[in-house]
C-alpha cells in the first residue's frame, strides 16, 4: 500500500496568496473525550438561507484511495508541499478514531487550503510527542489531469501534517469551507441506518443539527444493541423546541443512553440522556456551546421504548 502513496512532489513555482480566512470551528462529542471534538463542526451555524445549486455535488476521490496504517503515518510525517492547481479535496479517515466522513468533496477554496498547508511551520526534528490518542486523516487532492496528491494528518501528539505542525488548523479550515460550500451545493442524499457503536458513540466530522436529522436509534448505556426510534421526527421537534444553553443544572446521575441521529446526507450527531435531560453540542456564530433539553416523561417513554 505504501508504494501506491508516493510523497507529494515539490510545488511548481507560484506566488503564494494568503488564505481568505481561517474558520475556527469546534464541537464536543457527547460521551467521549476525544481530540476529534476539537475540530468537528455542527450545522447549527447561522448562515444566510441556501440558494439552489447550479452544479451537482462534487464527488472527488473515494476514501478507498486513502492510505492506512504505516503508509498513512509515513505520509503524515514526510516533508513536502501540496502541488497547486487541485480542483477538489476529500477528507478521509486513516484510523478507527475518525468521525463519519463527509459524503462530498470540497470544490471551493481549494487553493486557499493548499496555501494554508504549505504555509504551516515545519515540524522540528526534536518536537516532543504528548502521547495523546486521536484521529488520523488524509486529504485527497484531485487535479484536472486525473492525478492525485495524498496528504496525511494526525490530530494527536504533534498535530503533524505533511511534516508540518498544524493538522488541526488545516482540518478546521477544510470543514469550515465545506460547510460554507453546502449552502450553494448541497451534499448528496445518502441513505444510512443509524446503529449503536459498542465501543463509544462517534459523531461525524460535520454533525448535523438536531432539526436536520431524519432518523435515529436509541442506545441504552447498559446494552450493546438498541432500537430504532419510530417517532423520532416528533421527538426531534420537541428536543429542538426545548433546547437551551446547558448550564449543568438538572439531569444529574449516570448516563442512561445515547441517541445517534442521522441526516439525509448520512451524517451523524450524538445526544446523551442523563435523567430527563438530553445533552449535545451545537455550533453558534461565536463558537461551540453545550446544549440541553429537559424532556417530559411521555417523551422519555417514547424515546426509550421506541
Amino acid at each position: 500500500m505504501a508504494d501506491a502513496v508516493p510523497d507529494a512532489p515539490a510545488p511548481r513555482p507560484r506566488r503564494r496568496r494568503p488564505p481568505t480566512r481561517r474558520i475556527a470551528v469546534a464541537a464536543s462529542l457527547v460521551g467521549a473525550g476525544l481530540l476529534l471534538a476539537l475540530v468537528m463542526v455542527s450545522a447549527d451555524v447561522q448562515h444566510a438561507p441556501p440558494i439552489a445549486a447550479t452544479v451537482p455535488p462534487v464527488d472527488g476521490a473515494p476514501c478507498s484511495a486513502a492510505p492506512t496504517g504505516a503508509a498513512a503515518f509515513r505520509t503524515a510525517h514526510t516533508y513536502g508541499s501540496v502541488v497547486p492547481g487541485a480542483v477538489a479535496v476529500r477528507l478521509c479517515n486513516t484510523n478507527e478514531l475518525g468521525g463519519g466522513v463527509p459524503p462530498d468533496a470540497l470544490a471551493t477554496h481549494v487553493a486557499d487550503l493548499v496555501d494554508l498547508i504549505n504555509g504551516l511551520p515545519r515540524l522540528p526534528s526534536d518536537a516532543s510527542c504528548t502521547m495523546e490518542l486521536g484521529p488520523h486523516f488524509a486529504l485527497l487532492f484531485d487535479y484536472p489531469d486525473g492525478t492525485r496528491s495524498v496528504v496525511g494528518g494526525e490530530l494527536d501528539g504533534r498535530r503533524v501534517i505533511a511534516g508540518r505542525r498544524g493538522a488541526d488548523t488545516a482540518v478546521t479550515a477544510f470543514l469550515g469551507w465545506l460547510l460554507e460550500q453546502r449552502h450553494r451545493i448541497p451534499p448528496p442524499v445518502v441513505e444510512v441506518t443509524p446503529a449503536c457503536d459498542t465501543t463509544y458513540p462517534v459523531s461525524s466530522w460535520l454533525p448535523p443539527s438536531v432539526a436536520d436529522t431524519v432518523r435515529a436509534v436509541w442506545c441504552p448505556a447498559d446494552a450493546k444493541t438498541g432500537h430504532p426510534i419510530a417517532s423520532w421526527t416528533s421527538l426531534r421537534d420537541i428536543i429542538a423546541a426545548r433546547a437551551t444553553t446547558d448550564t449543568g443544572a438538572g439531569g444529574s446521575g449516570d448516563l442512561r443512553g445515547t441517541i445517534i441521529a442521522v441526516s439525509s446526507s448520512g451524517e451523524r450527531t450524538v445526544l446523551g440522556l442523563t435523567g430527563t435531560t438530553v445533552r449535545w453540542s451545537a455550533r453558534t456564530p461565536t463558537g461551540a456551546v453545550a446544549k440541553a433539553a429537559i424532556l417530559p416523561d411521555a417523551a422519555i417513554a417514547r424515546l426509550t421504548t421506541g
